[in-house]
């Protein structure tokens, strides 16, 4: 059986975290105006995308290289699929 990496609450609170963020996104783009300019629907794609790993058990982990997911950033950018060496990679 394979060993969880973060905490069934951990999860939770990232899951309850995430369809928070896309509420509240896709509320200001609907509205539109100056703030929607900030938003982007990608990041509606990347919440999604972050929900569909959670629910296949892969939440946590980098899409890249497959090591496990700083929680500092997880909980600061739930959302990511990256580990902050393949971020940083990725933008050079």
């Amino acid at each position: 059986m394979k060993e969880k990496v973060f905490s069934d609450e951990f999860l939770s609170q990232m899951r309850a975290w995430l369809i928070a963020r896309k509420d509240s996104k896709l509320a200001i783009l609907k509205r539109g105006g100056e703030q929607a300019l900030s938003h982007s629907p990608r990041d509606i794609v990347r919440i999604d995308f972050a929900l569909r790993r959670m629910a296949e058990g892969q939440y946590g982990l980098c899409v890249q290289c497959g090591v496990t997911i700083e929680r500092e950033r997880l909980e600061f950018m739930p959302e990511t699929p990256f580990c902050a060496k393949c971020a940083r990679e990725r933008r050079n």
